[in-house]
């Protein structure tokens, strides 16, 4: 089996924080056994919650590196 994928790069928007594909997208990843990078875009938006958002993501095991 060959394989397409070296990284995959999952981007989540600050106001809407972990929906269902981004589920699936961290499902995949983990499946094809690559490094998994989170962006967070319209961080400058009112009502965003980047730490709830890295709640959000460690509940599917994607630790951010600022945890530890």
């Amino acid at each position: 089996v060959a394989k397409l994928t070296n990284i995959a790069v999952i981007v989540v928007a600050a106001d809407d924080s972990v929906m269902p594909q981004t589920v699936e997208s961290i499902g995949h990843a983990k499946a094809a056994g690559v490094p998994i990078i989170i962006a967070i875009t319209k961080i400058d938006k009112p009502g965003k919650n980047i730490e709830q958002i890295k709640q959000d993501l460690a509940k599917y095991e994607v630790i951010p590196e600022d945890w530890g």
